[in-house]
């Protein structure tokens, strides 16, 4: 019989992730800032959604560590957060890839 451990790992941060990246906009908003830093304007245009759409998907998706930003002049601009979303994307493989997360013990029980 199998015993997984799983059950003891708090998964409370990875859900938050999650939650926040499960949104088609959030989405669309990273992947078009995979290439590079852009400003509010261009994300807007790009994906032609609302500016105040844009600026809300932007705060929740910084709050929680996969974008930062940097004010140039009057923009700010925005980028991927390299090393979280690596972080992230770490937790990910963790909890799929069952020989490595938090791992799988045989039980001598039945």
């Amino acid at each position: 019989m199998f015993k997984c451990k799983c059950a003891d790992y708090d998964y409370s941060d990875l859900l938050e992730l999650l939650k926040i990246i499960a949104e088609a906009n959030r989405l669309k908003i990273i992947c078009f800032l995979k290439r590079k830093e852009r400003c509010v304007c261009e994300i807007v245009e790009a994906l032609d959604i609302p500016h105040n759409l844009a600026s809300h998907h932007l705060k929740a998706l910084k709050g929680v560590g996969l974008l930062t930003s940097l004010r140039k002049g009057k923009y700010i601009l925005y980028k991927i957060n390299n090393k979280e979303v690596n972080s992230f994307l770490s937790q990910i493989r963790q909890v799929i890839a069952l020989n490595r997360f938090p791992g799988w013990s045989r039980s001598k029980d039945g």
